[in-house]
């Protein structure tokens, strides 16, 4: 899931954005569906999909800079590690790098990428971040964990790897 970064003193916050929908960037925090009659936001996010992949695009006033530039169209698809002024006051870092999760899976049978074993719905499971590579993660399969890295690509398997990007890393 995508996230923006924001400071507040010297602790920084994670705002997880949705995988559909909307949030604003004057209040990360408080979804679109939180608006009041009348409320003007100066800038918000939409999820929206391109192919498989999940994207974000920016919606805003003039008031918004990415990366140090006005949009002079007032829109734009968001990449991994842009950062966003709004106003004088707030400043957020877009962030599209994902963590792996332990989730449930809902799809059609299919193979698991580490033991090539059914994959059916209900069976808990990991996709990777990276490749979207599906793995077992039962109590008796655990495929994901089973190797220090995805069967696929290079993403790292502990379930606690945390983030590899930061905005303190700018």
């Amino acid at each position: 899931m995508a996230q923006f970064w924001q400071k507040y003193g010297e602790q920084w916050i994670i705002h997880e954005l949705p995988p559909k929908g909307a949030r604003l960037l004057d209040d990360p925090s408080r979804p679109v569906a939180g608006l009041n009659e009348g409320d003007s936001p100066a800038a918000m996010v939409l999820a929206f999909k391109s192919g498989a992949q999940a994207r974000w695009g920016l919606l805003c006033d003039s008031g918004v800079r990415v990366n140090g530039d006005p949009l002079s169209l007032g829109i734009r698809v968001l990449r991994h590690q842009d950062a966003l002024r709004i106003g004088t006051d707030t400043e957020l870092f877009f962030s599209g790098e994902q963590l792996a999760r332990i989730s449930t899976y809902e799809g059609e049978p299919t193979s698991c990428a580490r033991c090539s074993g059914e994959l059916i719905a209900g069976q808990s499971v990991v996709v990777c971040p990276i490749c979207a590579a599906i793995h077992h993660q039962t109590t008796d399969l655990s495929c994901w964990t089973y190797a220090p890295k995805c069967a696929i690509c290079s993403q790292p398997t502990p379930l606690d790897v945390g983030y590899a990007w930061t905005p303190e890393d700018l």
